[in-house]
């Protein structure tokens, strides 16, 4: 990623607006996780289909689930990240 949309991301994130665009993917990946685990459990069900056969799109369901995790915890550590940056120089770098 180049240097100016990274500032630009610790920069919105400082302000608090980035936070909350950070939040609202993690809903949605939680949302997706659950609605996937639903319709495969549902269709597994009704086609009576051998439990092997539905753990396999279940994996799939892991991914939704790990990117809401990995997001999550950046959440949790942006605040002490933030005490040890520069903001003086990240703000005097994204204008140039």
């Amino acid at each position: 990623m180049a240097t100016r949309p990274r500032l630009a991301q610790w920069l919105s994130r400082k302000r608090g607006d980035g936070i909350e665009n950070a939040r609202r993917p993690g809903r949605w990946l939680s949302l997706l996780a659950f609605a996937l685990c639903f319709l495969i459990g549902c269709v597994g069900v009704l086609v009576n289909v051998k439990c092997v056969l539905i753990a396999i799109p279940e994996i799939a369901v892991g991914w939704p689930i790990a990117e809401r995790n990995a997001l999550i915890a950046r959440l949790r550590t942006w605040p002490i990240l933030s005490q040890y940056i520069d903001w003086d120089r990240v703000e005097r770098d994204s204008v140039e």
